[in-house]
């Protein structure tokens, strides 16, 4: 009976859609964070274009969402009927998951602003469901390939362009030392500043279950010694700015250590930042295998990737490649002491081991190392119509 009725709502929806003339203006759908590809798509347009551009979020995140665009861009609250009814006037959708209504119709473009560009298995790769768009946004032919295995569309619709995310992100590169100057924490007294990200391991938000070995602390590594971290890092005037995943547990600002710092988003939004705009302003990344040991290839500075249930991890999510070592840009260390010497010896020499390799997957994964691919892709979907 319930799918019943699902399928009833789905046809009364697509008929009211197919009946509701199109407006030449952009919504850009967000069902669970803000992302930095759409914060970057949506004042692009703003900036750029004379479309009508709107920003759908959640009631929780509108105020952050408010600090974070330009003020030409209406943020409207999504899931609403407000929301339903804008959806059906809108000739172009961007979204960045899976999360937005599917009773779209052949005369509106839906653009698949992928949320991570990186080694895990996702969508079809993992049996789940694909993710139909009449683009699919792409950053090389790698890429391109891996998406159209993904999500299940043509490939000739999957278009390397690269991600807006990276606009702003080599964008705020060039500008990192007024933006240190704004961000809360004195950046400016160490000598270089380090973040970590640990990719996701289990949430309290969305019920996705647990990939790897979920631990309870912000490092996702068990037993780690963060006061031996922390001395390592006093003995260089080094910064780690660590932040958990979105969906992990979120854990406050802990005092405790003189150069360790955890943030979470909300951080970084109050400040009218992302995650872009902070990346942008570090000297190394640490995380195991999340998308950003793609995306700061771009910026040629130090990547480690550090995992400890690298194996468990693979075990439960999949990985892209078979010979998943060979595809980071990083060595794969896997214990706290090898990882405190990778470490220390980068600080120590200023030489990453592991930059030929990381150069060379630098061109695998990006076509372009440029901050315009949000204009390519916006000459690419506005031309389709």
């Amino acid at each position: 009976m319930r799918r019943l009725i699902h399928k009833l709502l789905f046809q009364i929806n697509y008929a009211l859609n197919s009946a509701t003339p199109k407006q030449d203006q952009v919504l850009i759908c967000e069902p669970w964070n803000i992302e930095s590809n759409c914060v970057e798509i949506a004042n692009y347009i703003a900036e750029q274009d004379q479309r009508p551009v709107y920003y759908a979020v959640p009631k929780r995140l509108m105020d952050h969402a408010k600090r974070l665009v330009h003020p030409k861009v209406q943020i409207i609250e999504n899931e609403t009927l407000a929301f339903k009814k804008l959806f059906m006037r809108s000739k172009y959708i961007f979204a960045a998951h899976w999360k937005f209504p599917k009773y779209y119709t052949k005369d509106q473009s839906i653009v698949n602003l992928w949320h991570g560009v990186g080694h895990k298995k996702i969508a079809l790769l993992r049996g789940k469901p694909g993710m139909f768009a009449n683009f699919t946004v792409a950053t090389s032919k790698l890429t391109q390939r891996a998406f159209t295995d993904a999500f299940g569309n043509p490939i000739e619709t999957v278009m390397i362009t690269g991600y807006p995310r990276n606009d702003l992100m080599l964008r705020a590169h060039q500008e990192r030392e007024a933006l240190k100057r704004r961000m809360e924490g004195d950046l400016h007294k160490y000598d270089k500043i380090l973040i970590w990200l640990p990719t996701f391991r289990t949430d309290t938000i969305a019920s996705h279950g647990t990939d790897g070995v979920a631990v309870d602390n912000a490092f996702q590594i068990a037993g780690f010694d963060v006061v031996r971290f922390n001395n390592l890092l006093k003995k260089y005037n080094v910064l780690c700015i660590v932040k958990p995943h979105p969906l992990d547990v979120q854990r406050p600002d802990d005092q405790a250590h003189s150069n360790v710092k955890i943030i979470n988003d909300e951080w970084l939004w109050k400040q009218g930042l992302t995650l872009y705009h902070l990346t942008a302003c570090t000297d190394i990344v640490v995380s195991d295998i999340s998308s950003i040991i793609v995306d700061y290839m771009l910026l040629d500075n130090p990547v480690i990737c550090f995992s400890t249930d690298f194996d468990d991890y693979g075990d439960s999510r999949g990985f892209y490649f078979e010979d998943i070592e060979n595809w980071l840009p990083s060595k794969l260390v896997r214990t706290e002491t090898e990882f405190l010497a990778y470490l220390e010896n980068i600080l120590q020499t200023g030489i990453d081991p592991w930059e030929k390799q990381r150069m060379h997957l630098k061109e695998a994964f990006f076509s372009y190392h440029d901050a315009n691919s949000s204009q390519r892709i916006l000459d690419t979907v506005f031309a389709s119509k």
